[in-house]
């Protein structure tokens, strides 16, 4: 496709994105002219979500208008019916400030059954919240320095079994619509929970935010919803998962089950209908995966649980087993990312991001292995490269906009 064939929208993402190119080479040039022997993580951190919204340009730049949703486009029935179900908890603050709104599914504490929640916080200077953890620790948290007010709880919906296949485009449409009907602007971040996916995927956030930019572009909305490309381009949607990364009843059911499988316990494969957890009260709360109607008090309850109700291999005594258990939920629980504080600042927060992509899990596997003096369970040998849920780069590695590795983070 030539540039005279490219609609409105990748003519205004091709302009943007030539300015912040210019931006970032004189950037480089002054850097060049005054080199500092230390590392600034806070340029580090600007620089990789400058980074991510240049790649995002050059994603609408390459989009023809065949792609895009029609701005004419009307919303799924799905989502309308859901709105219908609606119950409005409270108005929104003040339209004074940049505003992020939280998509989250969530246990309800007394009647124990699932919800969908949005919410909104006013944020302090445009600073955007990188966790989005279940609803009482976002309403709960008087001293977050990052809030300009306490979030938020603008509705509720009793949650049904099909939302958690929904297309990306129904939670977009979701966003655009709550956002009309309480007059949110201008908006600085959606924040959609991995758990409203009943197989969390590592880049359901971006996925939202680019449905999200096409839907926002619709007639019905361009009174309420600033669409223009430098708007839309501080519309943020990513940031250090947390949540996801912390949930080892997740992780044990997508991964570390094999790590059962290879020390004799026969555990059942549930990667396809995982358990998720849930904060309920201060508590973690494990809902199992499909049905959602088994609870665990905790994530260790539910480990042990799935370990001790595998079937033994035939050479593997009791005795055996119960150190086998007891391994596996060390080396599991080691996998967990430390929570920084919300008020904690970018640069902090990616030097904590650092270590922990410093970990290396077959190290430590073989390292666990030999204290409880078992064999080496073939997890160990993976080379486990997850993915920066970030900027999508390789974890402990910057990655150049030719695509080759370069420099540690």
């Amino acid at each position: 496709m030539t540039e005279a064939e490219w609609c409105d929208e990748q003519r205004q993402a091709a302009e943007f994105l030539e300015k912040l190119e210019d931006q970032k080479a004189m950037s480089a040039a002054w850097r060049e002219m005054a080199p500092s022997t230390e590392d600034d993580p806070k340029r580090g951190a600007y620089e990789c979500a400058n980074d991510e919204v240049m790649n995002w340009l050059r994603y609408e730049v390459a989009r023809p208008q065949s792609s895009r949703i029609p701005k004419d486009a009307a919303p799924p029935r799905d989502v309308l019916r859901l709105l219908a179900s609606m119950m409005v908890i409270e108005r929104p603050p003040p339209a004074i400030g940049v505003f992020c709104m939280q998509i989250v599914r969530y246990l309800d504490a007394v009647s124990e059954t699932m919800h969908l929640g949005i919410s909104l916080t006013r944020l302090k200077d445009g600073k955007f919240i990188n966790s989005t953890s279940a609803l009482a620790e976002m309403l709960g948290d008087d001293n977050n320095d990052n809030f300009k007010d306490k979030p938020t709880l603008l509705v509720s919906m009793p949650w049904r079994k099909q939302l958690g296949s929904w297309p990306v485009v129904n939670w977009a449409w979701l966003v655009a619509l709550v956002a009309k009907k309480f007059e949110i602007k201008p908006l600085g971040g959606i924040a959609p929970n991995y758990k409203l996916k009943d197989v969390p995927v590592p880049d359901f956030e971006s996925q939202v935010l680019r449905s999200f930019v096409d839907v926002a572009r619709g007639h019905r909305f361009k009174d309420c919803i600033d669409c223009d490309i430098r708007a839309l381009a501080n519309i943020n949607a990513i940031g250090i998962d947390y949540d996801q990364r912390n949930d080892l009843a997740l992780l044990f059911d997508r991964k570390f089950f094999t790590v059962a499988n290879d020390s004799g316990l026969q555990v059942e494969d549930f990667s396809a209908r995982p358990a998720l957890t849930f904060m309920v009260e201060n508590t973690n709360v494990v809902v199992e995966g499909g049905s959602v109607k088994r609870h665990w008090p905790s994530v260790e309850a539910y480990v042990r649980h799935r370990l001790e109700s595998a079937e033994l291999h035939p050479d593997l005594s009791e005795d055996e087993a119960a150190r086998h258990r007891d391994f596996i939920w060390e080396v599991l629980e080691s996998q967990k990312l430390k929570q920084i504080g919300l008020a904690t600042s970018s640069a902090d927060t990616w030097a904590e991001y650092e270590k922990y992509a410093e970990k290396k899990l077959g190290k430590k596997l073989r390292r666990v292995a030999r204290t409880y003096n078992m064999p080496v369970p073939n997890l160990a040998a993976e080379e486990v490269r997850l993915r920066c849920s970030h900027c999508d780069k390789p974890e402990g590695e910057a990655v150049g906009d030719d695509g080759r590795p370069g420099a540690k983070l």
